[in-house]
């Protein structure tokens, strides 16, 4: 099985990380109603992302693990 493809890194071996930047954005234009909370929040993805791309397991082994990470 290949790994998910969300979570190959581009040609620059960098990985994309669209929600993250989307809220930072929204912190730094003022547009969030709780900034605690989206601070939070962004804060959970990229750490669900960096333990996602860390690994070398498949898809459905990930969200085995890890079924709170994965809705």
């Amino acid at each position: 099985m290949q790994r998910c493809r969300a979570l190959r890194p581009t040609e620059d071996g960098k990985a994309i990380i669209a929600v993250p930047s989307l809220l930072w954005d929204g912190l730094d234009k003022h547009l969030t109603p709780n900034p605690p909370k989206f601070k939070r929040a962004v804060r959970a993805y990229e750490a669900a992302y960096n333990k996602a791309v860390r690994r070398r397991d498949d898809c459905q082994t990930e969200k085995a693990k890890y079924p709170r990470l994965y809705r």
